[in-house]
């Protein structure tokens, strides 16, 4: 075969090959302009929300209390809220730390919890990990908070690996991970909400995930984050 042949047999196999294309494409230039295009269906959020648990009543969390549970920091606080308590906070990393007191506090208070590991034994534990040290606080969670995909399955790779770490330096399964506190409207003003999971250590596996909600309050204080900190307690065991 000629280099000329050869030429016109690849032009044609080019072609031939670009038809199925130009076909598919061809009913596009009769699309009308003025027709807005179907906009993207956002994934569905089945994120529950868990309030109060009346006195007798089911813990929704209630199954993980048994089991070896590590208990993260809170990873994030939300930019802002629509009465400007967050905007007014002055030193966010200190009321997420003090998020963090009031969660361990609620825990220890309860019965039932005899396996988990609150935060201060799991930063002994990466403080014994060097060289590795795995992290506790600023992990990637913006997957994790506002509208939960429902087909998100797993946490990321950072946060999974920390936990897996942890959890065979602390001998847990589990993390409660309080991915997100926000503040949200509510009778008679607003309420903290903090988004928790449940993450199996070993695939990084999300367990359960939930919006939890704090009491009402007229202005923000201490009591704001307390409140949700108990409510985080009472899924799991009562007082």
């Amino acid at each position: 075969m000629t280099r000329l042949t050869r030429r016109a047999a690849a032009s044609a196999l080019v072609v031939a090959m670009g038809l199925p294309a130009l076909a598919a494409c061809g009913g596009s230039r009769h699309a009308d302009p003025d027709k807005p295009a179907a906009p993207k269906r956002a994934p569905k959020d089945n994120t529950p929300q868990l309030g109060a648990v009346a006195p007798g009543g089911v813990r929704p969390m209630g199954p993980w209390a048994t089991r070896p549970v590590a208990v993260y920091a809170l990873q994030r606080l939300a930019p802002n809220d629509s009465a400007g308590w967050t905007s007014a906070i002055a030193d966010p990393p200190a009321l997420q730390r003090a998020f963090d007191d009031e969660l361990r506090f609620a825990f220890e208070q309860r019965r039932g919890l005899p396996e988990w590991k609150q935060l201060p034994d799991l930063e002994r534990a990466a403080r014994r990990a060097t060289p590795f040290s795995p992290m506790l606080r600023d992990l990637p969670v913006e997957a994790l908070v506002g509208r939960l995909d429902e087909r998100l399955r797993t946490v990321p790779a950072p946060l999974a690996e920390s936990i897996r770490m942890i959890g065979g330096l602390t001998g847990t399964r589990w993390a409660l991970v309080p991915a997100q506190l926000k503040f949200l409207p509510a009778p008679g003003g607003q309420r903290a909400v903090v988004r928790v999971l449940l993450v199996d250590g070993r695939s990084g596996e999300i367990g359960f995930a939930a919006d939890v909600l704090g009491e009402p309050a007229a202005a923000f204080g201490p009591a704001v984050v307390a409140s949700v900190a108990q409510r985080i307690a009472d899924q799991f065991v009562a007082p």
